[in-house]
């Protein structure tokens, strides 16, 4: 089965001014900005993927590799965004992967990550997660996973018919990509005691 399909939202239109009286036109022009999709760069040294999933993947440069941010909810589209964004950037390692709290479309991803890291850069990886990610991340999808699935299901429409009678999208990006979920325990917890941090060359501030 397809598991993302950007084209799907083509019938959004680029400047959002086509809405009808089905759709709410504030979600409507929403809809229209989240089809921009791709690779962008933020600012000098930080780049991010949009349109690959409901969350974004950030992708910031250290000294001698990459910081990945968040590597959306599944293995499959985690690993597609990769590989398009190394056709653009420098032919760095990653040397570190951040979590920044425990949805599943900030972690879940890891997996598609991990499978295109050489053996060295597997060995080197440090992983980056907040105090009680673990517990937090099994208790919802684990535990109350089959809740949180059904859930989810309603929540973002996956079933619709992506048309103007369906789903458009969920107004904070298109919809969760749903594929082969996946998890990785963090190497390194952020408490209250190591707020900041130096990821390959980076100063890193955390709030918790």
């Amino acid at each position: 089965s397809t598991i993302w399909n950007m084209t799907d939202y083509g019938f959004i239109d680029a400047e959002g001014d086509n809405a009808t009286a089905t759709v709410n036109p504030s979600l409507w022009r929403q809809a229209a900005l989240n089809n921009i999709h791709g690779l962008f760069e933020v600012t000098e040294g930080i780049y991010q993927i949009r349109g690959y999933d409901l969350a974004n993947m950030t992708i910031i440069a250290g000294d001698s590799g990459w910081i990945i941010v968040d590597p959306l909810t599944a293995r499959e589209n985690a690993s597609r965004a990769w590989q398009f964004a190394k056709q653009h950037l420098d032919d760095k390692p990653v040397k570190a992967i951040l979590f920044t709290h425990s949805h599943l479309d900030h972690f879940g991803g890891v997996a598609g990550i991990k499978e295109l890291l050489s053996e060295q850069e597997s060995a080197e990886l440090v992983i980056y997660a907040p105090g009680g990610f673990v517990d937090e991340a099994t208790s919802e999808n684990i535990i109350a996973g089959t809740a949180m699935t059904r859930r989810a299901m309603f929540m973002y429409g996956k079933n619709l018919a992506r048309n103007e009678r369906g789903h458009v999208g969920t107004g904070l990006g298109k919809a969760p990509s749903f594929g082969s979920f996946g998890f990785a325990k963090p190497t390194v917890v952020i408490t209250e005691e190591n707020l900041q941090q130096e990821i390959d060359g980076v100063a890193f501030e955390f709030q918790i």
